[in-house]
């Protein structure tokens, strides 16, 4: 039985995961490492999965429980912490890709877009037209015209000549546009 040897935050990986592993269960340990190792298993899950926000924390949550189940098992001899856990996270993304294939609506936008994510990773051409097409379809035409500028890579000064802008407001655009796209990849992660 491993011993609390001060404020668990403090404890090295091993330590707090040996807390952990034992029954009955040490609530304030699960605590700190939920916390300790919360950013790593969504990045993990994120990568190997994508998917919406609420996919992502759905996941996160799963990978959790799991984590929490299997745990006990860990043996520091064998592999490091976060080799362990990452094939645990590996596990969950399988058996989630495996229930929604099985439950699958072919149709849906999601998937559509998922496939349409694959394709634009594998040629950027492809996704930069798309970002053309959305930026395209803004109501404000003139606001268009200058993201289009921007999305194939103008230099600031030349679009504040052309259009008699000043730095701040074409930069301000730059920083509307990014922000847009990061919202669409958000929804739809997967890149």
């Amino acid at each position: 039985m491993v011993e609390q040897a001060g404020p668990l935050d403090k404890l090295p990986d091993q330590e707090l995961a040996a807390l952990c592993a034992q029954r009955p269960i040490h609530e304030e340990a699960w605590a700190t490492f939920y916390q300790r190792f919360r950013g790593f298993v969504q990045s993990q899950v994120r990568w190997r999965r994508g998917g919406t926000a609420r996919e992502i924390d759905d996941l996160t949550q799963e990978a959790f429980t799991k984590i929490f189940r299997v745990l006990p098992s860990f043996d520091p001899n064998k592999s490091q912490l976060k080799t362990y856990i990452s094939h645990v996270i590996a596990s969950v993304t399988i058996d989630y890709f495996r229930h929604n294939a099985a439950s699958a609506n072919t149709g849906s936008l999601t998937d559509e877009v998922g496939a349409l994510q694959i394709r634009a990773a594998q040629n950027p051409e492809m996704l930069r037209n798309a970002a053309e097409r959305i930026v395209q379809q803004l109501p404000d035409k003139e606001k268009a015209e200058l993201m289009l500028d921007l999305l194939h890579g103008k230099d600031v000064k030349e679009i504040c000549e052309v259009r008699r802008l000043t730095e701040y407001q074409v930069y301000g655009a730059r920083n509307w546009l990014r922000k847009r796209l990061h919202e669409i990849c958000e929804e739809f992660p997967g890149n």
